[in-house]
């Protein structure tokens, strides 16, 4: 099952291991603790980490699609595709020139609302479908069931940080790249 952003902040439910887990608390983090948040769930690199804390503590209270690719789907697929879908996710809605990645970073990416991401993803979907993986729950049952064929690389890991107040983000995964 795919994730959505849009669940309710109280009850921030994961599935990407195919097992809900719920937010410890209903109160947001700091900004430096969110990037660590996200760092730990998508494998940031340290001055990506601090990079990431930066930029929560200048937006205000829109939602940020953090986004890390995958080396193993770049060595696949190249690095210039890659890019080529982050700019699809920085100019997907946007008036040109304007793009939705802070600072001209590839990685980071404010929208006006949750939903707006999924509806990017779906997007995204359509138009680079190679870029998506089954998740590895679903790949496992499907491998399973005898189906061969399949991608299990993603091209991205990807959180989504909520802005609750100025000083205050929820975190969570989210599946962006899995079907």
């Amino acid at each position: 099952m795919r994730e959505t952003c849009s669940v309710p902040k109280q009850h921030v439910h994961v599935f990407t291991d195919g097992s809900p887990m719920e937010r410890p608390n209903d109160f947001g983090d700091d900004p430096a603790t969110a990037s660590q948040q996200v760092a730990e769930m998508i494998g940031l690199s340290t001055e990506l980490t601090k990079v990431l804390a930066e930029e929560l503590n200048l937006t205000d209270e829109d939602p940020i699609l953090a986004v890390r690719i995958n080396d193993a789907w770049t060595a696949i697929h190249s690095q210039a595709t890659a890019d080529a879908i982050l700019d699809d996710i920085a100019t997907y809605n946007m008036v040109p020139p304007n793009r939705r990645d802070a600072a001209g970073h590839r990685w980071i990416f404010h929208f006006k609302k949750s939903s707006d991401i999924d509806d990017c993803r779906d997007q995204v979907l359509a138009n680079s479908p190679n870029a998506f993986s089954l998740s590895p729950a679903a790949f496992a049952d499907a491998v399973a069931h005898g189906a061969v064929g399949l991608s299990a690389i993603p091209m991205a890991f990807c959180a989504v940080i909520h802005k609750i107040g100025v000083r205050e983000d929820d975190v969570q995964r989210y599946d962006f790249f899995y079907k």
